[in-house]
């Protein structure tokens, strides 16, 4: 099993690590997706496990490890394209690429969960429905609440949404190249307006500057909110209970993120 090898955690990582690398560096796309986003959904990640209630069923240590690992290559479908890439991320992982780069490490049916996880983080509200989670028979031996795994990746990308996913310092380089990137880039602007993600047990606050790119910094907000609401019930009847999402904006108090879009 997998978690019985804390070796193979690590070098699975520093692969992920490689290629992730490979792709932060192709400069197609303006948006952290590299070894820096993957580092600090680990670290979110380690967060929310110990902010989950403790009379709830804790993660156990195969959970751990193929969580970890989901934060390593959950994007590594953008090695195809931003476009579906979640899934690309699933399809990857289990298809001939796995089977070389992963299969000393990992079983196919580790293989199979790790990819559900990875593809939960994309954009489709339903894909942490049960039906779109469901395992083949051999890899439903495994101890393992891939649905709250697939909920808790992808709620931890989304609350990766601070400023150090759009440096302005290379993005104002960039934009001023004479054929600057036109994908991503109000995702970039909305990014900076957010100053920090903070999770606390009970709620998630996101403090804004909104006199950096205002629209940008809604459609951020929205994001998260809507990633947010795709999970909020399957993280509850865990124990990880993030009742709320909060905006507070630079010299004013918190607002329930509901509220604060109905005023804009």
């Amino acid at each position: 099993m997998l978690a019985s090898s804390l070796p193979s955690v690590v070098i699975l990582k520093n692969l992920a690590k490689r290629v992730l690398y490979f792709w932060a560096n192709r400069l197609e796309y303006y948006t952290d997706h590299g070894t820096e986003h993957s580092a600090r959904i680990e670290s979110l990640l380690a967060t929310m496990r110990l902010q989950q209630d403790p009379s709830a069923p804790q993660l156990n240590v195969e959970e751990v490890a193929l969580l970890e690992l989901a934060a390593w290559y959950h994007d590594i479908g953008n090695l195809c394209g931003r476009e579906q890439h979640s899934r690309r991320s699933e399809t990857i992982i289990n298809g001939p690429w796995g089977v070389k780069w992963l299969g000393a490490h990992l079983s196919g049916q580790e293989r199979e969960v790790l990819g559900k996880i990875c593809f939960a983080h994309g954009a489709e509200p339903v894909t942490v429905h049960p039906r779109i989670m469901t395992l083949t028979e051999a890899a439903q031996s495994f101890d393992v609440r891939v649905r709250l795994l697939g909920a808790l990746i992808r709620i931890a990308d989304a609350c990766d949404a601070d400023y150090r996913r759009c440096p302005v310092e290379p993005f104002e380089i960039l934009t001023e190249c004479p054929y600057p990137l036109a994908e991503g880039i109000d995702h970039w602007e909305g990014h900076q307006a957010v100053q920090k993600v903070t999770l606390s047990p009970g709620a998630i606050v996101l403090d804004l500057d909104m006199s950096r790119n205002p629209t940008e910094a809604e459609q951020t907000v929205r994001d998260v909110y809507e990633d947010f609401l795709a999970v909020k019930d399957v993280l509850s009847g865990e124990g990880f209970n993030y009742d709320a999402i909060y905006v507070k904006e630079v010299g004013r108090f918190p607002v329930d993120v509901s509220s604060w879009l109905k005023g804009l």
